[in-house]
């Protein structure tokens, strides 16, 4: 028995392909959510998913996207530019409502010889939960209230493996938008022989080429501004830039406009001199934010 467990797509259909072929092999996938979101093919992903016939999960951007579609967001999330890609999104996704509302938030499953296993979006406890952050003490707490041996679960884009008494814990990767400072999809295969569950981390190539054009010929970038900006860079960097920018907003620059400079600031204030490097010879980094840092450049790389 092979189960392959993925996380965390957010519309890349390149990356999302890549897994496919490279886990034709499995006899069951599992997606734990965030389907959706971020890249540019959320629509053709979410078609994919259904003319494949796998079992998916709601992730946070699920949920948020459906409080979009229902008029439950914040009222800022149909006014202000910080939910420009939110917005961006809703108008792609809203024929979709009906069957985002139908997959469920966990999923447990049972195999005949082998120990049960537990899906989750990021914890048993809520979609939105932020495991990075508790301690291993606190994680075991939060394991024991699945039944379930085996707990799997997407959300932090990092793979990690964390053996917590009885309980093994697993965070998947992410297909679309890995924060580990790689390109690659990341995705789990479990091998299930001999009574026991065998976890194995895989990584895959994709078309890196098509996937960053998708976003100069969506015009996603000059419809979303700043934050559109921000989750782009983030897919060329490997990193989370977008949270990481509204930290630095919160301590720095919070009266401060969401507007270009803010920006430039922040990427000059917060990334390694090599990632910087890296924005200013990708030919797919927007026009504005190259200039932006060539006109500072006073880094010693």
């Amino acid at each position: 028995m092979k189960i392959a467990v993925l996380s965390d797509i957010h519309g890349n259909l390149q990356a999302f392909e890549a897994v496919l072929n490279d886990a034709k092999d499995a006899d069951q996938i599992i997606l734990l959510g965030d389907n959706v979101n971020w890249g540019m093919h959320s629509p053709e992903v979410l078609q994919r998913i259904q003319s494949k016939n796998v079992q998916t999960l709601k992730g946070n951007h699920e949920i948020m996207l459906l409080d979009h579609l229902t008029g439950q967001a914040p009222v800022e999330a149909y006014t202000s530019d910080s939910f420009a890609p939110a917005r961006f999104w809703a108008g792609q996704l809203a024929g979709w409502k009906e069957v985002i509302e139908s997959w469920p938030g966990t999923l447990t499953l049972s195999f005949s010889g082998l120990p049960d296993l537990y899906f989750c979006h990021a914890s048993p406890r809520s979609a939105f939960d932020e495991i990075l952050l508790k301690s291993d003490s606190e994680l075991k707490a939060l394991c024991q209230e699945v039944k379930a041996p085996f707990l799997f679960a997407g959300h932090t884009h990092r793979q990690m493996l964390k053996n917590l008494g009885r309980k093994t814990l697993c965070t998947v990767g992410s297909v679309g938008f890995p924060v580990d400072g790689t390109s690659e999809a990341s995705y789990v295969m479990l091998h299930g022989q001999q009574g026991k569950w065998n976890i194995e981390f895989r990584k895959t190539v994709y078309d890196l080429e098509a996937f960053h054009h998708s976003y100069h010929e969506s015009g996603f970038l000059q419809q979303t501004g700043v934050i559109g900006t921000l989750i782009y860079l983030g897919a060329l960097l490997g990193r989370s830039t977008l949270r990481e920018f509204g930290r630095y907003r919160n301590r720095h620059a919070l009266e401060r406009a969401l507007d270009l400079p803010l920006l430039l600031e922040f990427l000059q204030h917060e990334l390694t001199p090599r990632e910087i490097h890296t924005l200013m010879q990708n030919r797919h980094t927007p026009h504005e934010v190259l200039q932006g840092l060539k006109r500072a450049s006073s880094i010693v790389l």
